[in-house]
């Protein structure tokens, strides 16, 4: 439980951001915690989801370890969260660690790791996968299809496809 809490606290910083207030985040958190408690109640449906965030090349991206990755199904309100690690690999938790997320479609973003509400990790990967309207990325998680590899263009290189 100690380690959701974490999450959702690095989480919520690296959503909230400079500038907002210690009341704005703990409102943030208070939020978070009461949705997934509603949302870990009953059968659930969740799928387990892992996956891996790599460069171009398909290498771990250096001083991206402790960042978010986050996916919203674009079905039902509910988003689903991951740490991102050394090597790039993530698991998704929605309520309980290793559930996973919902089947579906779902739009995927990719937040700074935040080392208090006021101090982001410098950005190592294009901006744009910060906000869901502009990252690009979607998964569509089903039982066959629950591993995501996403490919990402590094923060001042060109864009690729």
């Amino acid at each position: 439980m100690m380690q959701i809490g974490n999450m959702l606290l690095s989480f919520a910083s690296a959503r909230l951001g400079p500038g907002d207030s210690a009341k704005g985040v703990a409102a943030w958190l208070l939020l978070v915690a009461a949705f997934s408690s509603f949302v870990g109640c009953g059968s659930g449906g969740y799928i387990p989801v892992t996956g891996r965030v790599v460069d171009r090349e398909g290498q771990p991206i250096t001083g991206l370890e402790g960042a978010q990755i986050e996916f919203e199904s674009v079905e039902k309100p509910i988003s689903s969260v991951g740490e991102i690690q050394a090597d790039g690999r993530f698991e998704l938790i929605t309520a309980n660690p290793g559930d996973g997320a919902v089947a579906g479609k779902h739009r995927v973003l990719i937040a700074r790791k935040y080392f208090d509400p006021e101090r982001a990790a410098p950005r190592v990967i294009a901006e744009r996968y910060e906000s869901f309207e502009t990252s690009g990325l979607e998964a569509d998680i089903s039982p066959e299809n629950h591993h995501f590899e996403f490919k990402l263009d590094l923060y001042g290189a060109p864009t690729g496809p």
